[in-house]
């Protein structure tokens, strides 16, 4: 017996939000790193 459940998102949104979320992740980290611990030569 197979019960099928619906799906909230679809894989390509999920792939979409997954990127999206990893994209503003990584310019978080590069802010923090270029902005606070290494500023001197950024500035």
């Amino acid at each position: 017996m197979h019960v099928q459940t619906t799906r909230v998102f679809s894989r390509w949104q999920a792939a979409g939000l997954h990127l999206t979320a990893s994209f503003a992740l990584a310019i978080l980290a590069a802010l923090l790193l270029f902005g606070v611990w290494y500023p001197q030569p950024y500035t």
